[in-house]
């Protein structure tokens, strides 16, 4: 049966087997990815899904159910399975939200990316291997050179009348690449995502693959000692997003965040300003509202390095007995819900990634971190990771560095920002939207090299 057929008799069994409140979540939509090796198709995948997922309150529990099918023996799957999920939960109260008086009005998804053919992506792959052979003579292989899309669509509606639809969708390439000189072996990636392939340009994404591997050939230690560091804008995006979590307010209820009671509170320099807005010009989407349908707001989560706000979804806003922020995600219509950012990012300087390089003056370049999972304590801050990047001397770069640690805090890390560079760039994260930073410098982190 078509959608709202499906939603009306979903809605009217539902309140006829004793649910309080009810609420659909629907996606549909498909996804793209090529992958190219020695000019011929590695991979090639281009599926389509579709679901509905439940949630309704039941004798004062929230239960959870989610099917594949839209068809009538579906509906009666759904509320069999919420009745006997509810009952099986002990958490606290949950309830669906009723929804705001306005949404900002969804951006249409770019017709660009809709109207990009299977045939133009697969030569847009095979454009960025071809180019990055033929930059360098050291380049021995291009291990993976892959372009991909997701296009989805979001329906919400509950029995409080709030209806919401949304389609979004993005574009990602990626290029890895191995350079070899004599021993020395060095692979590097870059990576792009954008709404559509307006601004792509796969010569330029290899290029800059390319400089970045073959500049790290004849990397070597630094004497260990403190330096001061810039984190570039895409490994500054690895490592902060792995402290995500500390924002959100679920966590800092659960004490599985340090930043508990630290509203109004200095956590960073002062010259650090971190939004969470619905859109951003360079961001990967624009988000209207999130997956319980609560208006997404242009929000400061620290101000001049003071701390503002916690991202709130609807549970955790109602123990604290706050409004929601428009941070209640779930992956598809098969996931529960949880906090991600929107749009969240460090407002960029002034500083392009020379000036920052200058005004630093000595130290060290960091755009590689290996252990991330394993070398952070996510509740604690504090970090030990495998960095690879250049040392820097008298405002220039002198040397490639590989084999060191740096270990600190992050939210040390956050105090001690001495400049912010101007190239914000965004990335794909958690279950939300995306997460931005520039590239960040810091003074006196600890170093292990020598």
């Amino acid at each position: 049966m078509n959608l709202k057929k499906f939603k009306d008799t979903l809605f009217k069994m539902a309140e006829g087997y004793g649910f309080e409140e009810y609420e659909i979540y629907y996606n549909s939509g498909s996804s793209f990815k090529v992958s190219v090796f020695q000019a011929e198709i590695e991979e090639y995948k281009n599926t389509g899904y579709l679901g509905a997922g439940f949630r309704g309150v039941y004798e004062g529990k929230m239960g959870y159910a989610y099917t594949e099918s839209m068809d009538y023996e579906a509906i009666e799957f759904l509320l069999r399975n919420a009745i006997h999920n509810a009952g099986l939960i002990e958490s606290e109260e949950e309830r669906l939200y009723k929804g705001d008086e306005s949404y900002e009005k969804n951006t249409p998804v770019s017709e660009s990316l809709l109207s990009t053919t299977v045939e133009e992506k697969i030569n847009f792959a095979l454009a960025m291997e071809k180019e990055a052979l033929s930059l360098d003579e050291r380049v021995s292989a291009v291990e993976s050179a892959v372009v991909a899309t997701s296009v989805g669509d979001t329906y919400i509606a509950n029995s409080y009348g709030l209806e919401l639809y949304k389609k979004e969708g993005f574009a990602t390439a990626y290029v890895e690449v191995t350079a070899r000189e004599n021993d020395n072996v060095k692979i590097n990636y870059e990576i792009w995502q954008g709404k559509d392939f307006s601004s792509f340009d796969p010569e330029k994404v290899s290029r800059d693959a390319v400089n970045k591997t073959v500049a790290s050939l004849g990397a070597e230690p630094v004497e260990s000692g403190k330096y001061d560091v810039i984190i570039e804008n895409r490994t500054a995006i690895d490592l902060i997003g792995v402290y995500l979590s500390a924002f959100f307010a679920e966590n800092v209820q659960k004490g599985f965040s340090l930043l508990g009671g630290k509203i109004g509170a200095e956590i960073a320099s002062a010259i650090v300003n971190i939004h969470d807005n619905v859109s951003h010009p360079e961001s990967l989407t624009d988000l209207s509202f999130d997956s319980e349908g609560v208006k997404v707001r242009n929000k400061t989560i620290v101000e001049n390095g003071v701390l503002k706000t916690y991202l709130y979804n609807c549970k955790a806003a109602l123990k604290d007995g706050v409004s929601p922020t428009g941070n209640g995600f779930k992956s598809s219509f098969k996931g529960l819900l949880s906090t991600s950012c929107a749009n969240m990012f460090i407002e960029p300087g002034s500083e392009n990634f020379d000036g920052l390089v200058i005004k630093m003056e000595n130290g060290i370049i960091i755009n590689d971190l290996s252990g991330l999972h394993s070398g952070c304590n996510v509740i604690s801050g504090d970090f030990s990771l495998l960095a690879e990047g250049f040392l820097v001397e008298n405002g220039k770069i002198a040397k490639p560095v590989e084999q060191i640690t740096i270990a600190g805090n992050i939210y040390q890390l956050l105090k001690d920002i001495k400049a912010i560079g101007s190239d914000l760039k965004f990335e794909a994260v958690g279950i939300g939207g995306s997460l931005g930073s520039p590239s960040i410098f810091v003074e006196n982190i600890s170093v292990s090299g020598l």
